[in-house]
């Protein structure tokens, strides 16, 4: 008798497992990886970050408003593995930012432009690309996140990049992301270079082939640097400070736990 009854369950059990029916996303061809770019109704991203950007263009913009752009990520990704982020791993450790698991981090206009490339390189060093216009962006960035692995890329691919070619761009970005460093290097490189030039040239030919006073030009702006100098390490100083206050909330908060 037992065993009939033990039969019927079953029966029964497999009647039911046939009428139960789960949609399971399929995922795009594209998003076959695991990536933050995912779609999140399959990616089972477990956090979100929001950035909040800055919409004034420079520093005597009155707009002082800002835009929100939320990004669903991992937290392994983030804090675990040799591209981890020491940032976010110290946020994870302790506490998820006051529990509201999204935490809220400000940035200027082109830093958040080039915060989707940091995503992708702790998820992917291979589906991610260094390239001049993004290089002291992304160096600006490994250092507020704590991204030593990509830090070290970057300063690796700008020992090899910086040329008097794009002078314009690194120097507007040093200059942009207030970085000393980066500025007088971009400077000595270029002004080594643009000497090389005129003593294998006869000036008068390279002038005209080049139709600016390039040396020149690189000595003014060195002066100018000399005279700002003091400023160049605002933005980060302004970042730096919102994560040690932060991380010093979390860490009283996680004490008296």
């Amino acid at each position: 008798m037992d065993e009939r009854k033990d039969s019927r369950d079953e029966d029964e059990l497999s009647i039911a497992s046939d009428d139960i029916f789960i949609e399971v996303p399929t995922p795009k061809s594209e998003e076959a990886t695991l990536s933050w770019r995912n779609d999140p109704s399959y990616n089972f991203s477990d956090w979100k970050i929001r950035i909040k950007i800055q919409n004034k263009v420079d520093e005597y913009s009155s707009d002082n408003s800002f835009v929100d752009r939320t990004y669903n990520v991992h937290r392994n990704i983030l804090a675990i593995g040799e591209r981890r982020s020491g940032y976010f791993a110290n946020l994870l450790h302790y506490g998820i930012d006051d529990g509201n698991r999204c935490p809220d981090l400000e940035l200027s206009s082109r830093a958040a432009t080039y915060f989707p490339d940091l995503l992708d390189f702790l998820y992917s060093s291979t589906a991610f690309d260094i390239t001049t216009r993004n290089a002291i962006a992304l160096l600006f960035l490994s250092q507020a996140f704590q991204v030593v692995s990509l830090e070290t890329k970057v300063e690796t691919f700008l020992h090899a990049d910086i040329k008097l070619s794009n002078f314009g761009y690194y120097m507007s970005d040093a200059l942009y992301f207030r970085d000393e460093t980066i500025a007088f290097k971009v400077i000595d490189t270029c002004e080594k270079e643009a000497m090389l030039l005129f003593n294998n040239s006869p000036n008068i030919h390279l002038s005209s082939m080049l139709n600016v006073p390039i040396l020149s030009s690189v000595l003014k702006v060195e002066e100018k640097c000399k005279d700002i100098w003091l400023f160049l390490t605002q933005e980060k100083r302004s970042l730096h400070e919102q994560i040690f206050t932060k991380l010093q909330v979390l860490r009283r908060k996680n004490s008296r736990q």
